[in-house]
């Protein structure tokens, strides 16, 4: 039973946390974060980010609120400047 609660709590939690990220995000602009599921068309995402270093790229992988998960892959030159775009607009936000 207690197994069940935890998922149940677990599966609320991360609802509740992509409501208030996708809230959040109409008020700036955060390229990046989101993109659209291609399974179901709803809002996804951005859930980790990992280099593969042997072919020079990060592989961001994305869930929607459905728990469709999928993926794209970016060169290090792009992430950079996607980074710098982030953390500028939270700048912009915070002062």
């Amino acid at each position: 039973m207690e197994k069940v609660r935890n998922k149940l709590a677990k599966k609320f939690a991360m609802k509740a946390l992509f409501m208030i990220i996708f809230q959040i995000s109409k008020s700036i602009h955060m390229s990046g974060i989101f993109r659209k599921c291609p399974f179901c068309k709803e809002n996804a995402i951005l859930k980790i980010i990992e280099p593969d270093f042997q072919r020079g790229v990060f592989k961001r992988t994305f869930k929607c609120k459905n728990g469709h998960e999928f993926s794209e892959e970016v060169s290090f030159d792009e992430e950079r400047k996607w980074v710098k775009e982030v953390f500028e607009e939270l700048t912009k936000m915070l002062y």
